[in-house]
């Protein structure tokens, strides 16, 4: 033990008592703690430097993402504008213009199919009476 001022002071950590199992645990302690410590850091170090090592990439990713973006958004202002929000009153018009057409065209249809059938008719009936007074 040394003296100082009055109180007396061990030199040994242990405070004078014995190495048991215990106080070499809380002696190794420290050291392992120091360790896992440096072990954590090491792997905090290693993924910093993993994940610059991809900055480049990460942003060309983000590139085509926003590029992406702009795309969606003018698709979906088409889809809009066909499904009747905002310049709804035109497309509306157009549908109704093109549906009025259509039926123009399946009335000129069947009439041109029935001229057809008929003209047909009318050749097979020629070609019959030729064929009989041969």
């Amino acid at each position: 033990p040394v003296q100082t001022g009055g109180h007396e002071r061990l030199d040994n950590p242990s405070q004078g008592r014995p190495l048991n199992h215990s106080t070499k645990k809380a002696m190794t302690t420290p050291k392992n703690e120091y360790d896992a410590k440096m072990k954590n850091l090491a792997e905090r170090v290693s993924a910093l430097e993993s994940s610059a090592s991809f900055a480049a990439s990460r942003d060309a990713v983000r590139e085509v993402q926003v590029e992406m973006l702009e795309k969606l958004r003018v698709i979906k202002e088409a889809m809009e504008k066909e499904a009747g929000g905002g310049g709804g009153s035109a497309s509306s018009k157009e549908m109704e213009r093109l549906k009025k057409e259509n039926e123009q065209l399946k009335k000129e249809k069947a009439k041109q199919v029935y001229r057809i059938e008929h003209l047909c008719r009318s050749v097979r009936e020629l070609q019959g009476k030729l064929e009989t007074s041969s």
